[in-house]
């Protein structure tokens, strides 16, 4: 690690900047004050001798917790008040009548598992039951774009699960190709070949990244294997994996007036929020016939699929559907509201070939997908890719303040004590801003630069005094300096804030990590950056190709995957022959 320090508890805005974030971006506030683990909550940590440092926070927290979760209830949150939503009440039905889908009660295949919507036959790799594009609803389009998700039509034959599903429509930054399908609603199961109804297994259910513009559960590494594939977790862990994809960009996250008026809860915006939660409900149905125990469902993501976790933590429609949560490197801070989003929504509009239309919403609805995702581009932009970029806000997808699926920003219903309490592992990379960071900052007076455009609220004298908790002369570049700044505002930050305001609320426990392996490599190290830790979660990082993982690399992935799982099955993470955390 760079040899350098951060004066604990200096909290440079404390009267000056209030703790409001932007989309994925912490206060400068967050950023000093409270990402000094000691300060935010009385906690143990412990250096694993795999180079993860994690913590266990209980609920006791000092003052300085109290006050940044006294600031972030100020967050907006809709004009418009909505009754709680049971979650029987949820407009999307996932119990098909018996009678219209005319199941048989047996088929002559003894492999075929029998789910509410008909019989199924994967596949056998090793000792793991392999169940591939599983649709869980129906193909979002024409009048059902925009629409939440509907079930899935019954089947009377015995369907193949042996080829993966679509993955949902998207643009490939490299050379601006849509690819993908609307027909992409499906999900992937990996169970051991010794779980049965019977004896059922627990449940790992990974949400992918993306910056809820692109990804799939079938995101492939260079030579096409799985980056999620999750054959290891489950033949080495005795789990039941999970894959899933959802709407993303334009598709899954756009909200408008006219989306919100027609909508019998009156929201819009979380489509691909929606998706999830339909394919947790049919989890829930339907899981049991796989050797899964639809009561241990652990909901775990990276990214952009943390955030969406976090949705799911404080959201009432995703109540009673997990059990415990995990979020790699991603925010609870930072959402959008209705208003906000359908403003939003009225520009996006105006940029399309339907403005002016008489009926908005039925061009778009008739819009080629291709056209759609063309005329209403998303990007990731993060931190410091933000600075000079006009489009940003325009090109950004997320979860909506919408007053159904969320009634308040995750950080404020966890504050607040108005979330799911279950038990949590957050956890951040070293490195994070590493994959981001595009712009050169070669020079000492480079790094100034970027980080004051970055945050141009800060008086001359703030900017100064962050500059000399970050100082450029103790890092072995400029680079490193400003990696480590924004990583720690957009990524460490968050994930102390969000440990330290659940476990303030919760009863449930909360746990920390913090990802610092660099891997090695012929010509050096590569840093810890945004992603890293999946191929050691899934143990993937064995197939990547041009790579040899050293022992120390297995070892860590071994007990990574050992974390993860334990609390899938007990709660927490610190069962059998682990490092306790």
């Amino acid at each position: 690690m760079p040899a350098h320090s951060h004066a604990p508890g200096r909290s440079i805005l404390k009267n000056r900047m209030p703790t409001y974030a932007f989309l994925l971006f912490c206060s400068v506030f967050a950023l000093v004050h409270a990402c000094a683990p000691s300060e935010v909550t009385k906690e143990r940590t412990e250096e694993s001798v795999t180079g993860e440092t994690v913590t266990e926070s209980n609920r006791e927290t000092v003052d300085a917790a109290g006050e940044t979760v006294a600031d972030v209830q100020q967050e907006q949150v809709p004009e418009k008040t909505l009754e709680d939503t049971n979650t029987t009440e949820e407009r999307v039905e996932y119990q098909p009548d018996a009678t219209a889908c005319n199941i048989p009660s047996q088929v002559s295949d003894p492999e075929a598992i029998r789910t509410e919507y008909g019989w199924l036959v994967g596949s056998k790799v090793g000792n793991v039951r392999v169940f591939k594009g599983i649709r869980f609803a129906k193909a979002p389009k024409g009048a059902l774009r925009w629409k939440p998700p509907v079930a899935p039509s019954c089947w009377s034959d015995v369907r193949q699960a042996t080829s993966y599903g679509a993955q949902c429509p998207q643009v490939v930054a490299a050379n601006g190709q849509v690819i993908g399908d609307e027909d992409c609603l499906s999900l992937n199961i990996w169970a051991p070949a010794s779980a049965t109804s019977a004896s059922p297994l627990p449940v790992m259910f990974f949400i992918h990244g993306g910056g809820n513009i692109g990804g799939s559960s079938t995101q492939a590494l260079p030579n096409g294997k799985l980056l999620y594939n999750g054959q290891y977790l489950a033949e080495r862990t005795g789990v039941v994996v999970v894959t899933v994809n959802y709407r993303l960009g334009p598709l899954g996250f756009f909200a408008s007036s006219a989306l919100t008026k027609e909508s019998p809860d009156g929201s819009a915006g979380n489509y691909g929020i929606l998706d999830q939660i339909a394919a947790l409900k049919w989890v829930k149905e339907n899981i049991k016939a796989f050797g899964g125990d639809a009561d241990k469902v652990m909901i775990f993501g990276e990214s952009a699929g943390a955030v969406n976790t976090c949705v799911h933590v404080a959201s009432p429609l995703s109540k009673g559907l997990f059990h415990a949560a995990l979020m790699q490197s991603g925010v609870c801070t930072g959402s959008t509201t209705l208003k906000e989003a359908e403003n939003i929504g009225a520009q996006r509009i105006a940029k399309t070939s339907c403005k002016g239309k008489s009926d908005t919403l039925a061009c778009l609805r008739g819009l080629d997908v291709t056209t759609l995702l063309k005329e209403m581009p998303g990007s990731v932009s993060l931190g410091p890719a933000r600075v000079g970029n006009s489009n940003a806000l325009l090109e950004s997808f997320g979860p909506v303040i919408d007053g159904h699926v969320l009634k308040s920003s995750p950080l404020v219903a966890i504050g607040t004590g108005t979330h799911n309490d279950v038990p949590l592992i957050v956890g951040s990379n070293l490195e994070e801003m590493d994959l981001f960071l595009t712009t050169p900052v070669n020079t000492p007076a480079a790094y100034e630069a970027i980080v004051k455009a970055a945050y141009p609220q800060l008086s001359a004298a703030d900017l100064q005094t962050l500059l000399k908790e970050y100082d450029v002369n103790n890092y072995p570049t400029p680079r490193a300096a400003a990696v480590d700044l924004f990583t720690d505002a957009l990524f460490t930050c968050s994930a102390i804030l969000t440990v330290a305001t659940a476990s303030k609320t919760q009863t449930s426990k909360v746990w920390r990590y913090f990802f610092q392996r660099r891997a090695k490599l012929p010509n050096g190290e590569a840093p810890a950056r945004h992603g890293v830790e999946l191929g050691y979660v899934f143990r993937t990082l064995v197939d990547v190709p041009l790579y040899t993982p050293v022992q120390d690399d297995l070892t860590l992935a071994d007990t990574m995957m050992l974390y993860w799982s334990n609390l899938a099955k007990t709660g927490s993470p610190n069962t059998g022959k682990v490092p306790t955390l």
